[in-house]
């Protein structure tokens, strides 16, 4: 999947270099996206772990590619997945989620899913019903992040802990990006807005302080988590700037 989101963005970009490296991406991509049509309609029920095979994480970057590269087709496959996955979920408990190598939030991830193949108010509603009011412990369990292990850095590298240490500093950049997402698509009058984009803000903070506790198992890709969240936050600030329609 990441393969298909840098693809489109490169396409997305007016640089010579961009659409030299996107043309050597589409025979790699094409092969993807082959494939991946018809592993979706056949994909009994979504993965609905905190690690790589998250499926609403999964869906979430092939939904921006299809956006990125206007893939009608595509985008409306994974809208009636994500539907058919999804749609009739209620009451997560993001307090008993994390597990020791979580780099995603799955209520999280799931909710960011959602609120970009949904219309605002739809998506308002769904959220009512699955995620914990923003005054609630249940909620609040998603403001902090375990990033504190015992030990030395030598310690834990010799019980092949930083792995899991660096997963968890991650977890904190991926839940706000997620946080981001969802203000974003939520109605503007809405007031969780606020709530989650003080959330975003707080926990990406806290994460880039912690990036170098991580380590080369953290630094090596932690940081295209925060460039990501980074330039989400900079396309909204300059989408906010235009002209509405």
């Amino acid at each position: 999947m990441w393969a298909l989101r840098l693809q489109a963005e490169l396409k997305s970009w007016d640089d010579p270099d961009a659409k030299k490296w996107s043309e050597h991406l589409e025979p790699l991509t094409k092969i993807f996206l082959e494939r991946m049509t018809p592993y979706l309609k056949t994909l009994a029920e979504p993965m609905r772990v905190g690690t790589h095979a998250n499926t609403a994480y999964a869906l979430k970057l092939l939904h921006e590619h299809a956006k990125l590269t206007a893939n009608t087709p595509l985008a409306e496959i994974i809208s009636e997945r994500g539907r058919k996955f999804f749609g009739a979920d209620f009451g997560c408990a993001p307090n008993v989620e994390v597990s020791g190598s979580d780099f995603f939030s799955p209520c999280l991830v799931e909710a960011a899913f959602m609120g970009a193949i949904l219309p605002p108010r739809e998506f308002a509603g769904w959220l009512d019903r699955f995620m914990p009011a923003a005054d609630s412990l249940a909620f609040r369990s998603l403001l902090s992040v375990n990033m504190e292990m015992p030990g030395t850095p030598e310690e834990l590298k010799k019980a092949d802990m930083l792995g899991a240490k660096a997963h968890l500093v991650g977890l904190g950049v991926s839940r706000a990006r997620a946080f981001e997402d969802i203000a974003a698509s939520l109605p503007p009058t809405d007031p969780r807005v606020a709530v989650y984009r003080d959330a975003a803000t707080r926990l990406a903070q806290i994460s880039i302080k912690s990036m170098y506790d991580a380590s080369y198992e953290g630094t090596h890709w932690i940081a295209t988590y925060i460039v990501d969240y980074l330039m989400s936050q900079q396309r909204r600030a300059l989408a906010a700037t235009q002209p509405q329609p």
